[in-house]
């Protein structure tokens, strides 16, 4: 159970991070069809 909770914590974490990443960096049509992706 903690080892679950420890590998939520990281997936938000790393996804919060490529969250930063993908707003700073420029946006190609494979990134915004990948966010897409994720928010549905």
């Amino acid at each position: 159970m903690l080892v679950f909770l420890l590998a939520l914590l990281i997936a938000v974490v790393a996804s919060d991070i490529f969250n930063l990443i993908s707003i700073h960096s420029i946006r190609t049509p494979s990134t915004i069809k990948l966010d897409n992706i994720i928010e549905h």
